[in-house]
């Protein structure tokens, strides 16, 4: 029992050392040992997560956006005639599938402030836009699959069903 003790102060120790290495905080008294394991557990997760109006997520938005307005164009043009720029629609569906993933590690803002909680933010997500974003890209590649197995005839009715992803923004 007394070398399970010993074993877990051990722990508590390093992570301790390892939270003041990370400058979380200076000093740390050892009834504060319980907090400081649950912030690093806690740390590691929140470290991932993005502020929703960080400029790395607003470049990423704008990236989405300029996709949106380049889909919409390529598909207004292509009811004149005009081809598919089938290399857009792969960056369009790698780009909106790597997008549900940083969807997941994005900060919401809530009546009660920031919540950088992932656990939350996964739920929040869940709950609201994942099944549609995860529709239409799964639709998207599918789409893609299709076209490139030369089946062109069905697919271009199919193509308005994207509309879903217009509909978000």
């Amino acid at each position: 029992s007394s070398s399970i003790l010993e074993e877990t102060d051990v722990v508590h120790f390093l992570w301790l050392e390892k939270l003041e290495a990370m400058g979380r905080f200076e000093k740390l008294s050892s009834s504060s040992m319980i907090w400081a394991e649950e912030a690093l557990n806690s740390s590691w997760a929140s470290s991932c997560m993005i502020e929703p109006f960080a400029m790395t997520r607003m470049v990423w938005v704008s990236v989405g956006m300029v996709l949106l307005l380049v889909d919409v164009l390529v598909f207004t043009m292509s009811a004149f005639g005009a081809p598919r720029l089938h290399w857009l629609d792969i960056v369009g569906a790698v780009y909106w599938t790597c997008d549900i993933l940083a969807s997941f590690r994005t900060g919401v803002h809530t009546d009660n402030g920031l919540d950088m909680d992932p656990r939350s933010v996964a739920r929040r997500y869940l709950a609201r836009w994942f099944w549609i974003d995860v529709f239409v890209v799964v639709y998207q590649w599918v789409m893609l699959i299709l076209e490139s197995g030369g089946g062109n005839s069905g697919t271009s009715a199919l193509r308005h069903l994207k509309i879903a992803r217009h509909i978000k923004l």
